[in-house]
């Protein structure tokens, strides 16, 4: 987390400098706003392989399977791009609405390994990993001012990229099987902020989010030599991000 809030810091240190040069006044948060943003990502994925139509597993093969193909992944990253906006003030109240648009950059994998209960040594391996590229969201908030300081909720939809890739291989009948998802993904997300007024139209602002998606589905059969049956596998995975981010907005 330490080393994307340095690097979040450094890509926006020079605007904040400039902003923070200009001498405050007397703000006022009514209006259309755009701005950049920078900050850390961090993702946890919930992959799931479990054994579909099958005649070539043993019972206890395919429980096993079921058993051992949810692991709980996570990966940290870097979260950035842009975003627009527009507040009305009321008295010490400000009602808004906002939409992001950045990049998402976390991924995770896993590997594990097994021994086939009624055929040992012979063991089955599975692979999983997740990737994310962008993410979307629209959401309104509500604030509190005082001063030229502004604490507010949010919450509302948002939309991420995620790819999913699994693999299948065992040591029993050399038996291989791969399944991929690239997939847009619909959720929602919920957070907190506090945004502070620093020159007539710039503003810095410090937010923490959380994101949940549902799961991403994929299916495949596995390659079998000779004619000894066939299995097919089913893939899911899901997606939930905390993201901890600075912006700095210009006020129109």
């Amino acid at each position: 987390m330490k080393n994307y809030l340095i690097v979040s810091c450094a890509l926006l240190a020079p605007a904040f400098s400039a902003a923070a040069n200009a001498a405050p006044v007397t703000y006022n948060w009514t209006g259309a706003y755009a701005g950049v943003n920078a900050g850390a990502a961090f993702s946890n994925f919930n992959p799931k392989t479990t054994v579909g139509p099958f005649t070539y597993f043993a019972d206890s093969s395919a429980a096993s399977i079921d058993a051992n193909g949810s692991p709980h992944i996570s990966g940290n990253g870097f979260v950035g791009g842009a975003q627009i906006g527009y507040n009305y003030q009321a008295g010490h109240v400000v009602y808004g609405i906002q939409a992001d648009f950045d990049a998402l950059d976390t991924s995770a994998s896993n590997t594990t390994t097994k021994v086939y209960p009624d055929f040992s040594p012979t063991t089955y391996t599975i692979h999983q990993s997740v990737k994310t590229t962008s993410l979307f969201t629209a959401r309104p908030r509500i604030g509190w001012v005082q001063g030229n300081t502004m604490v507010y909720v949010t919450g509302g939809l948002a939309d991420a990229q995620i790819k999913y890739d699994s693999s299948f291989t065992d040591t029993f009948d050399s038996v291989t099987g791969n399944s991929s998802k690239s997939d847009s993904k619909l959720g929602s997300v919920f957070g907190v902020g506090a945004e502070f007024a620093v020159a007539k139209s710039y503003s810095i602002d410090a937010e923490y989010l959380y994101a949940s998606f549902g799961r991403i589905s994929t299916s495949g059969a596995l390659n079998i030599p000779g004619d000894e049956g066939s299995a097919t596998l089913n893939h899911s995975t899901n997606l939930n991000s905390s993201i901890v981010r600075l912006s700095l907005n210009f006020k129109f």
